[in-house]
C-alpha cells in the first residue's frame, strides 16, 4: 500500500516539476524536422573542426596564412576573424541531415543560435546554408557591422543576403556584447511557384509558435545565384584587409545551433531553469527505481 501511495506521489511531483518547467520552455512539435542541433557542451575546448560533424568548408579560398581556426571555448564557438598579416579567417560547416533539395513545392529552412557579436566593423558575413560539394550557391547569410550612426561605439547591425545579392540591413540597433537568438528563415521557392527566393531574419521573436505574429528585423528576395537544394550550415571567420583600408569582419560567439524546417523548433531556446527542473525531475525518479 505504502509503495503504491508512493510511487503516485513520485509522479504528481514529476508532473509538477515538468509542468512547471513548461512555463519556461516551448517544446517543438513532434512533427519538426530538425536537419542540425549542436550547443558544443560536450566539445574539448579548442578547435572545432573535427569535433562532432564539423569539417573544413571545401570551397575556403586557399590562403597562404595559417587559418585562425574556428574555436570552441566555454562550450560555445567563437569566430575570430584572421588578421590578414599572420593569420587568415577559417570557414567550417556541418552537413544537413537530410539534405532539402528543391522541389516543385515551397519549403523552408529556418537555422537559429545564440549570438553575442563582441566586435564589429565595416561588415562581413559569418554564417550561412550552401548547397554540398565544392558549390558555392550560399543562402541566407548573416552579416553584421558597426552601426555607422552610433556615436558610442557600442551598437552594430545585422544584415541578410541571398547568394551573392539582395543584402539587406536591419535598422533596430543592437548591443556588442548582448546576447540575442536569432532566426534566419530561407524560404526555396516551388519550381511551380516562380523563381524568386526569400528570406527573413528574426531576432529575439516575441512568439514562437506563430511565425506570422513575428515581424522580421530583415528581409530581402532575389530571383539570381540560387542553390537547387542546401546541404550544410557554415561558419565563417572572415579575414581583415590589410591596412590602410579599414578591419570588416566582425567576432562573434554563438550556441546552441539549431537547423530546421520548422520555425518554433528553430525560435525556442530553453532556459536554464526549466532544464534544471526537468533534470530534477528525472533524478526524482531515478532516485525511486533504486529505493524500489
Amino acid at each position: 500500500m505504502n509503495s503504491t501511495r508512493n510511487r503516485r506521489v513520485k509522479h504528481t511531483v514529476v508532473g509538477a516539476l515538468i509542468a512547471a518547467a513548461g512555463l519556461g520552455l516551448a517544446v517543438a512539435p513532434a512533427s519538426a524536422d530538425v536537419l542540425l542541433s549542436d550547443n558544443f557542451n560536450s566539445y574539448t575546448s579548442g578547435n572545432l573542426m573535427g569535433q562532432g560533424p564539423w569539417v573544413q568548408v571545401p570551397t575556403e579560398p586557399a590562403s597562404t596564412l595559417p587559418y585562425d581556426d574556428v574555436q570552441v571555448s566555454g562550450g560555445a564557438v567563437v569566430l575570430t576573424p584572421g588578421d590578414g598579416t599572420t593569420t587568415a579567417g577559417q570557414w567550417v560547416e556541418a552537413a544537413l541531415t537530410p539534405a532539402v533539395k528543391r522541389t516543385s513545392a515551397d519549403q523552408s529552412i529556418y537555422y537559429a543560435a545564440d549570438i553575442s557579436v563582441t566586435s564589429a566593423a565595416a561588415g562581413d558575413y559569418f554564417m550561412s546554408v550552401r548547397n554540398s560539394g565544392t558549390s558555392k550557391s550560399y543562402a541566407a547569410q548573416l552579416w553584421a557591422k558597426a552601426d555607422p550612426a552610433d556615436a558610442t561605439g557600442t551598437k552594430y547591425l545585422l544584415g541578410l543576403s541571398i547568394a551573392s545579392g539582395g543584402l539587406v540591413w536591419g535598422t533596430d540597433d543592437l548591443t556588442l556584447g548582448q546576447t540575442y537568438h536569432i532566426v534566419a528563415q530561407y524560404l526555396l521557392t516551388g519550381s511551380a511557384n516562380g523563381s524568386t527566393d526569400y528570406a527573413n531574419l528574426y531576432v529575439d521573436p516575441a512568439d514562437a509558435a506563430t511565425q506570422a505574429n513575428d515581424t522580421p528585423y530583415a528581409a530581402t528576395s532575389s530571383n539570381t545565384g540560387k542553390s537547387s537544394g542546401l546541404a550544410n550550415l557554415d561558419l565563417r571567420e572572415g579575414t581583415q584587409p590589410l591596412a590602410p583600408l579599414v578591419p570588416i569582419s566582425p567576432t562573434v560567439t554563438l550556441d546552441n545551433l539549431v537547423v530546421s524546417t520548422d520555425f518554433t523548433s528553430a525560435a525556442v531556446t530553453p532556459e536554464p531553469a526549466s532544464l534544471a527542473l526537468i533534470g530534477l525531475a528525472g533524478a526524482f525518479l531515478l532516485s525511486g527505481r533504486r529505493r524500489g
